[in-house]
């Protein structure tokens, strides 16, 4: 019953920012047993990808520059986009 309980409450939950990357780590984990053990392949990469429209348009960006940092990638800097 966890898992029907999780995937009914998780649509409202996961807008309260306190377990927003809880709920998103495991929404992750979740699907991610589902696509190894039960072989259902595309259907939970589609759900997995899905959390990402969850993440706020700040979090892929500062992931991109933080990667750039460390492998010393060209940034793109706010004054060079349009």
């Amino acid at each position: 019953y966890a898992v029907m309980i999780f995937e009914l409450l998780f649509p409202l939950l996961v807008w309260i920012k306190k377990l927003r990357r809880r709920l998103i780590l495991a929404g992750i984990i979740f699907h991610a047993c589902i696509y190894v053990f039960m072989m259902i392949y595309g259907f939970q990469i589609v759900f997995v990808l899905v959390y990402g429209l969850f993440l706020p348009n700040k979090t892929p960006v500062g992931w991109y520059e933080d990667i750039g940092r460390k492998l010393k990638w060209p940034t793109f800097r706010r004054s060079n986009v349009i």
